[in-house]
This record gives C-alpha cells, structure tokens and sequence, in this order.
C-alpha cells in the first residue's frame, strides 16, 4: 500500500478532470521517467509510482447512487519500464473512454484507461492527483 505522509500534492495535478487539457502538465510529470510500479487499488482506483517517487493517484468518476450513469472503471494499467519519451491524452468522440498513453522505446503504451458511460448529469472520466516526494 501506498504512504502519502511526507509527500506534497501537485497543485496543478491536483484531482484535475483528466482530459487533453493537462497534456502539458503530464509530460512535465513524466517526461524521461520510467514507471517502477503501478497499483490497483480496486475498480476505480490505481496507483503508478515513477522513478523518482512522485506517485500518480487516479480515480474514475463517481456517478448516481442507484445506477450506472456516470461511474467509469479502471480498463487499463501498465507500467513503463523504459524512459517516457511523450505523452498522450486520449477522449473518444462519446466520452465514454479516457486514456493516458506513454511512448517509450519507439512504443506507445497505455499507461492507464477508464471506460464509463453518463446520461449527461453526474459527470465523466477520472480524476488524476500527483503527490511529489519533499
């Protein structure tokens, strides 16, 4: 299990809705960094540790307490044994799929994937918080 104690959170990675608007923010994160471990926690959530320590947090959307609107799953996790060398965000056209790809070692890898489905009301994709060593 993971220990958040004696970590700072990422203020500009800090539970963001995960879409193509923090691309540049991910690749500050990860950029020429190798995931060394990744975590799934349950349905919904996972962690990926990288080589200097920063630990990426994600959680899928949380939707209606009495169906299925809006909760999307953890699909995908992968780690990266080679240096990241670009990153990619990924919404298909119905927003019912959300992925992080890496490229490492001429190779795209899905770094982490939620799939999901919302009727427009209680929100979609996951949540993503990076948490840095002091």
């Amino acid at each position: 299990m993971f220990d958040f104690e004696g970590m700072n959170v990422d203020s500009r990675v800090n539970h963001a809705y995960c879409d193509t608007s923090m691309e540049d923010d991910l690749k500050r994160l990860l950029l020429f960094r190798k995931v060394v471990k990744v975590e799934t926690i349950d349905n919904q959530t996972a962690h990926i540790t990288l080589d200097n320590g920063v630990i990426l947090h994600a959680r899928g959307n949380e939707g209606c307490g009495g169906c299925e609107n809006g909760w999307y799953y953890l699909n995908e996790l992968n780690a990266c044994d080679n240096a990241i060398t670009d990153v990619q965000v990924q919404v298909n056209d119905a927003e019912t799929e959300f992925s992080i790809f890496v490229f490492a070692d001429n190779t795209k890898v899905s770094l982490v994937s939620y799939t999901g489905d919302d009727n427009g009301w209680y929100g979609t994709g996951f949540y993503l918080t990076a948490y840095l060593p002091q």
